[in-house]
């Protein structure tokens, strides 16, 4: 085990667009790298209903304003070409790039890249105040150079007016560099986030997890400046399979749920405040089997 050495991508992805497809660079978006795209894409949002799917050609869409989608929907997508969609942040500092507010099942999420560019605080944002919202997938995307982080999920507090919590979403095959926290999700009703063959780099903390639960398959953590893994879960977690290299720590477990962690690689961890160590356990019981520690 040890640090890797070729720069992490997300693939190129093909696809023969559908007749009902929304092509976004039909309705006055351009994709230049140069251009707003932001009133064009708004614009094209404010449409969104049920089944729509929303298709981004190959190209650099500049955002410069929170761009908005709120529902309630059901079976809303948007599809980009993998590396080569990319959604960049060029608005204010500490800025949140996309706003989604009441989709479920299956909702889905694939083939983009989005880049704060070190300037944005927030990607992806679910912001839940007219439905509880399920079943949504993010695939084959990156997350790059958001201060707050990649992916948030907003709190239930009242006074913020997020009244519903996410849940049952599935995070495949996605790459998280150089964000404060790749993906943050807090609330009660938080429950069963899968992360499945994803990369958390650089970032300060990677999965943080203030209550809700998750699984966390065949991924890999590098660098991360805090931990890998803020585990404050109000059900059963569990990690497999999972490789750690020049972490601060690799788990920090805290929930009131049990957890497992099983067939897993943890390499170079950094934590010496305190001698903790790679794995810190102030919850529930942690049921560890067939891991390997190795360089500290």
């Amino acid at each position: 085990l040890g640090a890797m050495t070729a720069q992490a991508q997300i693939p190129e992805l093909a696809w023969t667009p559908r007749s009902d497809w929304v092509n976004v660079k039909e309705h006055a978006v351009v994709g230049d790298g140069v251009a707003d795209d932001t009133a064009a894409l708004q614009a094209l949002l404010d449409t969104v209903k049920s089944g729509m799917t929303f298709y981004f050609p190959p190209g650099d869409y500049r955002i410069t304003k929170t761009l908005a989608m709120t529902g309630p929907a059901l079976g809303v997508s948007w599809l980009g070409h993998g590396r080569s969609t990319r959604l960049f942040w060029d608005g204010e500092e500490n800025g949140r790039m996309l706003k989604e507010d009441g989709f479920a099942q299956n909702a889905r999420y694939e083939g983009f890249i989005f880049d704060g560019q070190g300037r944005a605080a927030v990607g992806f944002w679910h912001f839940s105040s007219t439905r509880f919202e399920t079943e949504e997938l993010h695939r084959n995307m990156a997350f790059r150079g958001f201060r707050e982080a990649g992916i948030r999920m907003e709190e239930q507090w009242k006074d913020k007016g997020d009244k519903y919590a996410t849940a049952e979403i599935v995070i495949q095959n996605c790459l998280f560099e150089d964000c404060g926290v790749g993906v943050w999700f807090g609330s009660f009703n938080d429950y069963n986030y899968t992360f499945e063959g994803c990369e958390f780099l650089r970032c300060g903390t990677g999965i943080q997890c203030a209550k809700g639960n998750f699984y966390v398959r065949n991924t890999h953590f590098e660098g991360s400046t805090r931990m890998d893994m803020d585990a404050g879960g109000e059900h059963g977690c569990s990690v497999r399979r999972v490789t750690s290299w020049g972490s601060k720590k690799f788990l920090h477990h805290w929930g009131v749920k049990p957890m497992v962690v099983e067939d897993c690689q943890v390499g170079g961890w950094k934590d010496s405040e305190g001698a903790e160590g790679a794995v810190t356990l102030r919850g529930a019981p942690v049921l560890m089997v067939d891991c390997v520690f190795t360089a500290p």
